[in-house]
């Protein structure tokens, strides 16, 4: 699994991309619009996991532009949990 670490390097490498904060969060932009972002497991995350203990630390949210490609970034598990947002995939990372 890819660290956020890794992201925010791989995501600073893309031209004229800047990191800010929105919502306390870190977030990575493109003329002013965020294509990817940290935030915390929501009540909503958690309860996804049942009785399973969720993984530890922040998970990463990118902007898609449509249902396709959001399936191609998440694996087969995580996509039967988030059909309802096809323009944001969301991972633990």
């Amino acid at each position: 699994m890819v660290s956020v670490e890794e992201v925010a390097e791989l995501a600073m490498a893309l031209p004229e991309v800047t990191v800010g904060e929105r919502f306390g969060n870190r977030t990575w932009f493109v003329d002013g619009k965020a294509f990817a972002w940290e935030r915390p497991f929501s009540k909503a995350d958690i309860k996804r996991f049942g009785d399973e203990t969720p993984p530890e630390g922040p998970i990463l949210a990118v902007s898609v532009e449509d249902l396709g490609e959001k399936e191609a970034v998440l694996p087969p598990i995580m996509r039967r949990s988030s059909q309802s947002h096809t323009s944001t995939a969301t991972r633990p990372c």
